[in-house]
């Protein structure tokens, strides 16, 4: 990117038309991160940069030939996706990187290198991704295994090391953007010759292995995306996830160890980024919770979080269905808890504490997102508003290690901003976690939460939901997870 000055105040602008503008030839203002015209017209603006993206596309041969993406209503359909053709990557024309240049990074690193990004991914990103980190993280256990077989995995796992480290002087130049794209364009690969072949053909390897293998890279690809605050792709990389986690419901549900691990994981990730949009046809096929094990944290909560958001968008508004969904969150703030014993046994004492903090924090959390929802005027829900705000920024304030539980904390502290505005006090210690949060983790997207709830509390409106449908339409959803 380079700079360019306009007044005495330097101004940053792209070196480049966006994409939608040149392809609708008219002159792009360069506005970071996205441009105003596209804002304008109510477009999602995709960037300026080369990038590959995911596209729910048709087989074009084999069994599938000619059909879409899988649909729970039909056994007969398959998936299928391919990333669109890559433009120059910058105007002199020089070609972006292929799957072989990324592949050839990763494997004329020294052992050693590639040891010390897997060592670092278990050891510094891995515990970022669940509730509670233990030695029975699967992440650590079965992730990292796997991609020490499975080359797409493992190009995964380098990538977001690589972008994650904070020194990566020892690496080529580039590694982890190319790295990331030979991943995506080997998944792409992989998964149209799983469209090629029958829904019972042994190749279509449920049961912890090639499908297992691409999901958790996916999983990986949308996280880095998020650690670079590309927030299109990440959503495009969790699209992608969706359709081929439901496109194997289609053929047996899994029973594997590893592929229902991610597909919890996805489920986190699908059903909290969904409180946050309001396309109803994608939030109502968000991947839930596979709950038929008893130990899923979070499990009926994000149930019924996903109810909640999937009756607001019907404009079902009900104060007294909100009123008795309380009972329903007790209830699933129980089952969190009982659920997380055997994970809690090897905790100290103060972590066992902060893991109850949590769950009461995403407990009072996730009332005020349904009052927030589905109150009928905003005076019928005020006395329990105030309650469940009062309770969750003392449950905020309680927290003996907040440093240790911030990762998990992004959704409940987004909700307690859209709740206090106003109140300096809160408002500033707000400010504060978020600040915190991305600091901490070291993922960008993180940091537009602040901005939002900046935005949020300068302006004259006390819904939330109005402004993020606004940061939706011009391509900045905002994603509290």
């Amino acid at each position: 990117m380079e700079g360019v000055e306009s007044g005495p105040t330097p101004i940053p602008l792209a070196n480049k038309d966006c994409r939608v503008c040149n392809r609708r030839r008219i002159h792009c203002d360069r506005a970071l991160p996205f441009c105003a015209k596209c804002a304008r017209k109510g477009v999602q603006c995709p960037g300026y940069g080369p990038r590959f993206r995911w596209t729910n596309a048709i087989a074009i041969r084999g069994r599938f030939k000619g059909r879409g993406a899988p649909n729970l209503s039909n056994q007969g359909q398959s998936l299928d996706f391919e990333p669109q053709s890559l433009q120059k990557i910058n105007e002199e024309g020089i070609p972006a990187p292929t799957s072989q240049f990324g592949l050839a990074l990763a494997q004329q690193l020294p052992p050693s290198a590639a040891k010390r990004l897997l060592q670092y991914y278990a050891t510094n990103i891995a515990p970022l991704m669940v509730w509670l980190d233990s030695e029975k993280n699967e992440y650590k256990r079965l992730v990292i295994p796997l991609a020490e077989k499975d080359t797409i995995l493992r190009l995964a796992v380098l990538t977001i090391s690589a972008e994650h480290m904070p020194h990566e002087d020892h690496l080529p130049p580039g590694f982890s953007r190319s790295t990331g794209e030979a991943a995506i364009l080997m998944i792409t690969e992989r998964v149209r010759q799983m469209t090629e072949c029958s829904m019972d053909d042994p190749q279509i390897d449920v049961n912890g292995g090639i499908t297992a293998g691409i999901l958790a890279a996916m999983l990986i690809l949308s996280n880095h995306s998020l650690l670079k605050s590309e927030l299109s792709h990440a959503q495009s990389h969790r699209q992608a996830a969706r359709i081929l986690m439901n496109s194997l419901a289609l053929k047996r549900p899994p029973d594997d160890d590893l592929t229902i691990f991610l597909k919890n994981q996805l489920a986190i990730y699908d059903v909290l980024a969904c409180t946050t949009l309001f396309n109803y046809d994608h939030v109502e096929h968000a991947v839930l919770p596979h709950v038929l094990q008893q130990d899923v944290p979070f499990g009926d909560f994000l149930n019924i979080l996903h109810h909640v958001t999937v009756m607001s968008l019907r404009n079902f508004k009900n104060t007294k269905q909100a009123e008795s969904l309380e009972e329903e969150f007790k209830l699933a703030r129980g089952s969190t808890l009982l659920a997380a014993g055997t994970l809690t046994q090897t905790l100290t004492q103060s972590s066992r504490r902060d893991f109850i903090r949590l769950v009461e924090a995403y407990h009072h959390a996730g009332i005020l997102y349904a009052y927030t929802r589905l109150y009928t005027t905003p005076t019928d829900d005020e006395r329990a508003v105030g309650f469940h705000t009062d309770e969750l920024f003392k449950v905020l304030d309680q927290f003996e290690d907040i440093n240790s539980s911030l990762h998990n904390l992004a959704w409940p502290l987004f909700i307690a901003g859209t709740s206090c505005s106003g109140d300096k006090k809160r408002m500033e210690i707000i400010s504060r976690l978020c600040r915190m949060l991305s600091t901490n983790t070291r993922f960008e997207h993180y940091a537009n939460l602040s901005v939002f709830l900046q935005e949020l509390w300068q302006s004259s409106t006390s819904d939330w939901t109005l402004l993020a449908r606004q940061w939706e339409r011009k391509g900045t959803p905002v994603i509290a997870v």
